[in-house]
């Protein structure tokens, strides 16, 4: 019988490693949504959020995918 612990954890640790990113994408239309309404200043949105505004200049295709999904907010 062996121990996969330390696989099944480096296995869960590569899991989140890639879905980071991901999450950060999909949390600009909430952070948008916020901004919209008040509750969150432009500088914080700013800050948090000014590299998916660069990768959005220098990636049309990001661009448009970004403002379909913050519409969605």
């Amino acid at each position: 019988m062996t121990n996969d612990r330390p696989r099944s954890a480096l296995a869960a640790w590569v899991v989140v490693a890639a879905l980071l990113p991901v999450l950060y994408v999909l949390s600009n239309g909430p952070a948008f949504w916020l901004f919209d309404h008040k509750y969150l200043s432009h500088e914080a949105y700013s800050f948090w959020y000014w590299p998916l505004g660069w990768l959005a200049g220098v990636c049309p295709p990001f661009s448009i995918f970004l403002m379909w999904y913050i519409s969605l907010w």
